[in-house]
């Protein structure tokens, strides 16, 4: 059996349905996949894959490389900032890597040094993923990778072929069947507009209810002055252990919310957030069981959402009404239909399965990659260069925000020292000019 060693810092495979796809994939068909990971006692850690086994690697340390020589991979793959241990192992092993990416992390928000790890560790890839044409064409600059060795691959799973209804959240939170759910499941947080989505309830129909689903299942007590006397609100803390529970939850919904909102309080939360597009597994999880979505303006899936009626994209949260998605015919098989035609990873596991081979085996065919993403199963609604052009303004009225610049400074140590000393020299410079005179 062929060996893969797959490095995830993050962890969290069994939170990302894209990530869990792609190693069934692999896993389903001749390889054994090794899968380090930093411990992180909020994420269920488990593996339910068949041919998947999970290490531990502390640190992610690069010295503890020394034991991986005792089994001979056969091809790397580094997820995100895992692409540097990724790169250095796999010239110390003399076998190929290739890279998936998930967050982009932009030089002018993470510093230049620990961007420079980041493309030289990319310099030898055999390809890498990312989720859309705006994404990949944004990786291809930050990380100096050619656009013609990136795959798009929206953050999706494969699509479920018997759907049914379910009242996992009414038995659970005792929600009244008469009442529609409205599902926020993921981060509770400042980005995602969490308060203002609980505030904006009090105007909806009284005939619909929020529940609020931390991504890891933590506990929400801290929102409990936001959610006092508001009835139409519920929490949902139980953490979700395995895929199936996650269906469970998602299908005793009506209407799935995600809403972005960059704050360039973190590399995680600035211009990865302003261009979303398919990189959202929340919002492409909820189409995939047929639950129409709620969301403001991230990019390709909101010009998807439009065009195939697949919910409401919202300019503002005070515009969030579920009710609204009563009035689009057949949203629920839209939603369905639209996955298994445009986002399900099975459309493309052949020719993925092709490529992995192909990396193993040394001879990338960039014709194929060209392939990939040209398939007309992949269309878009804007030409790539309009939207690279429109998001690339946003990006540049952000940056020229007073906002931005104070967002990004405070959360990068580096850049606030180097301007301290800047600050200091220029001090000392004018207090020596004016004793000289």
């Amino acid at each position: 059996m062929t060996n893969i060693l797959l490095i995830h810092p993050e962890g969290n495979i069994n939170n990302n349905p894209n990530l869990f796809a792609i190693v069934e994939l692999l896993c389903g068909n001749g390889y054994h996949v090794d899968l380090f990971v930093k411990k992180n006692p909020v994420l269920e850690q488990n593996s339910y894959i068949k041919n998947l086994q999970r290490f531990f690697l502390d640190d992610m340390n690069i010295d503890d490389v020394e034991r991986l020589d005792k089994k001979k991979y056969s091809l790397i793959i580094g997820i995100d900032t895992g692409i540097v241990i990724a790169s250095k192992i796999a010239r110390k092993l003399n076998i190929p890597y290739c890279y998936i990416s998930y967050e982009i992390m932009f030089a002018d928000e993470i510093g230049t040094e620990k961007k420079n790890d980041e493309i030289a560790a990319c310099k030898n890839i055999s390809f890498a993923i990312s989720q859309d044409p705006v994404r990949s064409y944004l990786l291809s600059v930050e990380n100096n990778i050619p656009d013609n060795k990136i795959l798009h691959v929206p953050v999706a799973g494969n699509s479920v072929t018997d759907l049914s209804d379910s009242d996992y959240l009414n038995n659970y939170l005792n929600i009244p069947k008469d009442k529609k759910i409205a599902l926020f499941a993921g981060s509770i947080s400042k980005w995602s507009m969490t308060a203002d989505i609980v505030k904006q309830t009090d105007s909806w129909p009284k005939n619909w209810v929020l529940v609020l689903h931390d991504r890891y299942g933590r506990d929400l007590g801290f929102l409990s002055s936001l959610i006092k006397n508001r009835p139409q609100i519920y929490i949902s803390d139980r953490s979700l252990k395995t895929p199936d529970d996650l269906e469970k939850l998602i299908c005793s919904a009506d209407v799935g919310i995600g809403l972005y909102q960059s704050n360039f309080e973190s590399a995680y939360e600035g211009k990865n957030l302003v261009f979303m597009g398919l990189s959202t597994g929340k919002l492409i999880t909820y189409l995939k069981y047929g639950v129409p979505v709620i969301t403001n303006e991230i990019g390709q899936l909101s010009d998807y959402i439009r065009q195939y009626k697949l919910g409401q994209v919202v300019r503002d949260v005070n515009e969030i009404n579920p009710a609204e998605i009563d009035r689009i015919p057949n949203c629920s098989g839209n939603c369905i239909r639209f996955f298994k035609e445009k986002l399900d990873l099975r459309l493309k596991s052949s020719q993925l399965l092709e490529l992995i081979s192909d990396s193993i085996n040394g001879k990338i065919d960039n014709n194929k990659i060209n392939s990939f993403n040209n398939d007309s199963s992949f269309s878009y609604s804007k030409s790539h260069i309009e939207q690279i052009k429109y998001y690339f303004n946003l990006a540049r009225d952000l940056e020229n925000s007073k906002y931005y610049r104070l967002g990004y400074s405070l959360y990068n140590p580096k850049l606030i020292f180097n301007k301290s000393v800047k600050l200091i020299k220029s001090i000392v410079r004018k207090t020596i000019r004016r004793y000289q005179k």
